[in-house]
């Protein structure tokens, strides 16, 4: 009886859940050896063995979250990018038989194409100044993104197209300034939609209204459970403080400082959401990769606040206390 691959998980399946595969038709082998391979690159990224079976059930996720480096894009003026480290793309081989590719992603359940990744509503608030990104899952065909902003008059233009040749993850990045240049009244714009289209059918559309420019804001982006990056502009910087930690010893000369190191610490808030965005912003206090926006650069950091309040009888502004995530250190002697 010849070896084959039974069952094998679905495109965009989550590598944070079981990535099973079954393989029957390997009682008549001394053993087998079933090698995960990324797609892309034909790399084996592990290769498990057995023996005396006559099916194999085998779990592939551990191999796959290895090398998922999900990282937020490079602020771009208004195009498609494909991001890096946020899927992989891999299949299994049994001696001379092979899997289909599957692509596999950071997300913490099954996505779809063409669904946004994000846990924010599909209407939100965007600054002078700032960014933002659209992903989503794209199959092959014509990628387009329109722009439609509204102030004295509608004003539409065509920020980008792109074609797909096979399917994979797609960001949408842009900034506020670069697409009201494109008003010939850009002072009076108060809102603008992005739409993406996908050979001519519109897949998801998104509004941001022109939010007030605030001095002391801070704005953070954070890996959400869909396996992408959300924003969000927290406007009241509460405070912000050097800690510094020192390694001391004492001799016959008296104290002496071995090493010591900085660590910068914000307190921010923003104004009261509704209870929908609250539960998305709460993802924040979880996410395993949060970073600070500034100029136009993403600072790595580390989220020290335990608790989100979702809802209250009294009206909650929410605050979240964060650090950089890498200190400084001083001279050592």
């Amino acid at each position: 009886m010849s070896i084959n691959i039974k069952t094998a998980p679905e495109n965009y399946s989550s590598a944070f859940t079981p990535c099973l595969y079954s393989i029957g038709g390997t009682q008549d082998s001394a053993f087998i050896d079933i090698e995960t391979i990324e797609s892309n690159s034909n790399t084996v990224l592990g290769v498990k063995r057995f023996a005396g079976a006559e099916e194999v059930v085998i779990n592939i996720s551990n191999y796959l979250r290895r090398r998922l480096n999900p990282q937020p894009v490079t602020p771009a003026s208004c195009r498609f990018v494909f991001p890096e480290g946020r899927c992989i793309k891999a299949h299994i081989r049994v001696n001379a038989t092979e899997s289909e590719q599957t692509i596999f992603t950071a997300a913490m359940t099954k996505t779809t194409p063409y669904q946004l990744l994000s846990s924010r509503s599909a209407e939100r608030t965007i600054r002078s100044g700032e960014d933002d990104e659209l992903a989503f899952l794209a199959e092959e065909g014509e990628l387009i993104a329109e722009i439609a902003m509204q102030g004295t008059t509608v004003e539409t233009f065509t920020a980008d197209q792109l074609t797909i040749n096979t399917p994979r993850m797609v960001v949408f990045t842009f900034d506020t300034d670069t697409i009201l240049a494109h008003s010939q009244e850009p002072d009076s714009v108060e809102s603008f939609e992005i739409s993406i289209l996908a050979n001519g059918t519109k897949r998801m559309v998104v509004k941001y209204r022109i939010g007030k420019a605030a001095t002391n804001s801070v704005r953070l982006c954070w890996l959400n459970t869909s396996g992408a990056f959300d924003y969000h502009t927290f406007t009241v910087l509460h405070s912000r403080e050097s800690r510094i930690s020192k390694g001391r010893m004492i001799s016959q000369n008296g104290h002496r400082t071995l090493h010591s190191a900085a660590e910068e610490h914000l307190t921010i808030l923003c104004k009261p959401m509704a209870e929908k965005e609250m539960e998305a912003l709460a993802e924040l206090a979880g996410s395993p990769k949060v970073f600070i926006c500034r100029n136009k650069s993403h600072l790595l950091a580390d989220i020290t606040t335990d608790k989100i309040t979702l809802s209250s009888q009294q009206l909650t502004t929410p605050k979240v206390e964060l650090r950089i995530a890498k200190p400084k250190n001083h001279q050592q002697f």
